[in-house]
């Protein structure tokens, strides 16, 4: 019988990505959030899971001066999509294992692919994690204005 791991965690989005989210509206109630030193502006890990959920713009909650909210991927993913009609897919190939990235599909039809290129070819990344953050990057930064 194969070894069973259990040890698996959501994963969340990094700062980058979640500075993006909160500077495009993003403040989904989050039980996970970064917290920084108000010297340098500098966000350190993520704060471990909370009774409550904090909001960008929880006050009672917040013990230290500026914190950002660490949203898992699904609901930033999912928060594109009831929010901008932006719906992203996972998606791979396989060439001496398996690369990852994704599709991207708008409301209106409009459709295109999100690898990341070596050179002219696509390399996809290694993980569906590494992958999903990429894609968000991506789309926080060229797609949303």
């Amino acid at each position: 019988m194969n070894n069973i791991n259990n040890k698996i965690k959501e994963s969340h989005c990094s700062i980058q990505v979640s500075k993006l989210l909160k500077e495009k509206g993003f403040d989904v109630p989050c039980y996970h959030k970064y917290v920084d030193l108000e010297e340098e502006n500098k966000y350190f890990g993520i704060v471990e899971k909370h009774k409550s959920p904090y909001c960008n713009g929880d006050k009672k909650e917040n013990q230290h001066s500026q914190s950002l909210l660490a949203p898992t991927h699904a609901i930033a993913v999912e928060w594109l999509r009831v929010n901008f009609g932006i719906q992203l897919f996972l998606d791979y190939f396989y060439y001496d294992g398996f690369h990852y990235g994704y599709k991207l599909v708008k409301d209106n039809g409009d459709y295109e692919e999100i690898w990341q290129y070596n050179e002219d070819e696509p390399k996809g990344l290694n993980t569906p994690k590494e992958a999903t953050e990429y894609a968000l990057l991506y789309t926080l930064t060229d797609l949303i204005k």
